[in-house]
């Protein structure tokens, strides 16, 4: 499922996740990973995975949401949004404060789903990432 949500955003990666790395880091005690599956009739039709966060300007901790995903023929059903529920109510109970999460910008669907849901955009915010050649350089000191 996680692929099949870098191709539908056309993420250009290939996501390298197995099903076992998955089962894997969200095992254990604490777990790394959330991971909450939406099955219907034995079927798999979405899933999401979550991890916890600490927010220093905040004071408390949350929970970001790496990836939701529903398979197209099950859109509209409101799984994405079951899922989100269900990651707050069990965010809740672990006094989880806030939910993060990061979306493509030309992803319009989704800004629009998440806007329904009181979702808004953080503007002063701006992700940046490493690449892992650029993790060695910055270990290296090689500017």
């Amino acid at each position: 499922m996680v692929r099949n949500l870098a191709s539908d955003i056309g993420a250009g990666v290939v996501p390298k996740v197995t099903a076992a790395d998955l089962g894997h880091w969200s095992s254990g005690d604490p777990a790394a990973l959330h991971l909450w599956v939406a099955d219907i009739a034995g079927e798999r039709v979405g899933c999401l995975v979550a991890y916890p966060i600490f927010s220093t300007w905040r004071g408390e901790r949350g929970l970001y949401v790496l990836d939701l995903f529903v398979d197209r023929r099950w859109r509209r059903h409101r799984i994405g949004e079951q899922l989100l529920r269900r990651a707050a109510t069990e965010a809740a109970a672990q006094d989880l404060r806030f939910l993060k999460l990061e979306i493509a910008r030309h992803n319009r669907s989704s800004q629009n789903f998440y806007a329904k849901l009181g979702f808004t955009p953080a503007l002063d915010d701006l992700v940046l990432t490493l690449d892992a050649a650029g993790l060695q350089r910055l270990r290296e000191c090689q500017h």
